[in-house]
C-alpha cells in the first residue's frame, strides 16, 4: 500500500478504468485528481457480436466468471432457483475455480444439490475467448452478481453480443452496466429481488430486445480502438506538458 500510495501521488498521470477506480486511487492513495484520467476497457467487437442461432426450448441464462466468494455465483444459483423453469431451462456457469477457493465451488456444487437443480444447472470450467463468445451470444440474459468490480469486462462483452445483463451495483459495474438502456443493476443481494428482476425481463422479449440494442451502442462506444486513442491522446498531452 505504501508503493501504490508513493506512485499515486508522484506520477504525472494515472488511468483509471472507472470512476469508482478513479475515486479509490485518489481517496485511498491521495493522487491529485486533476492526474487522475478515467480510460475504461475496450471489446473487441469482432470477437464479442450477436451470433444467436434459434434456439429451441427456453434457453439459459449465464454466469462467467473465476469461481470465489467475490464473483457472487451463489447469488446466481439462488436467484435461479426461484424462477419458473418454464421461463428459462437452465443456468451456465462458466469459469474455474480461483486458487486456493476450491472448497467454494464444492459448496456450490452443495448448493445446486440442494435447491434440486443437478439437471439444470451447468458448470462448464473455464472456456477460451471464442468459446464464451458463443455462450455469451446465445444467452437469454447474462448475470454478473459480483460484490466488487473495477469496471466488469464481461458485462460490456455481453453487451457486445446484444445481450442484456443484470448486475449488482458494485464499483464499475454501474459504468460497465448502464441501468434501464443496456441492462439492469441492483442495488439488492436478495435472490428473491434479483428473481424478480430477472422474471420480469424473461417475460418482456419487448424490453430485452430494447436492452440489446442499447448494449450494441454501448459496447461500440468502447471498442478497444476508441480506448487505444483516448490512451495516445492522454500520453500525447503529457509529453506536450514536458
Amino acid at each position: 500500500l505504501a508503493a501504490e500510495q508513493a506512485l499515486a501521488r508522484r506520477a504525472d498521470a494515472l488511468h483509471a478504468v472507472s470512476t469508482a477506480e478513479r475515486d479509490t486511487i485518489v481517496d485511498r492513495l491521495g493522487a491529485d485528481p486533476a492526474r487522475v484520467e478515467v480510460i475504461p476497457p475496450g471489446v473487441d467487437t469482432r470477437q464479442f457480436h450477436p451470433q444467436r442461432a434459434e434456439q429451441g426450448g427456453p434457453g439459459y441464462l449465464l454466469m462467467a466468471a473465476r469461481l470465489e466468494p467475490l464473483k457472487g455465483a451463489d447469488l446466481a444459483i439462488e436467484t435461479f432457483a426461484r424462477i419458473d423453469p418454464a421461463l428459462v431451462g437452465e443456468l451456465i456457469v462458466c469459469g474455474g475455480a480461483t486458487s486456493g477457493f476450491e472448497d467454494y465451488v464444492t459448496e456450490l456444487h452443495h448448493l445446486v444439490a440442494d435447491r434440486g437443480l443437478g439437471e439444470r444447472v451447468r458448470f462448464v470450467g473455464a472456456r477460451d475467448r471464442d468459446e464464451l463468445a458463443r455462450l455469451m451470444a446465445g444467452a437469454r440474459l447474462f448475470l454478473n452478481p459480483s460484490h466488487s468490480e473495477t469496471y466488469g469486462l464481461t458485462a460490456l462483452e455481453a453487451a457486445a453480443c446484444g445481450v442484456p445483463v443484470v448486475a449488482s451495483a458494485a464499483g464499475g459495474l454501474v459504468e460497465a452496466v448502464r441501468h434501464g438502456e443496456t441492462g439492469l443493476v441492483l442495488d439488492s443481494r436478495d435472490p428473491q429481488d434479483w428473481a424478480e428482476a430477472v422474471t420480469g425481463l424473461l417475460r418482456d422479449p419487448d424490453q430485452v430486445r430494447r436492452l440489446g440494442v442499447g448494449g450494441l451502442e454501448h459496447a461500440r462506444a468502447h471498442t478497444w480502438a476508441l480506448m487505444a486513442r483516448r490512451t495516445l491522446a492522454s500520453y500525447r498531452r503529457l509529453l506536450g506538458r514536458g
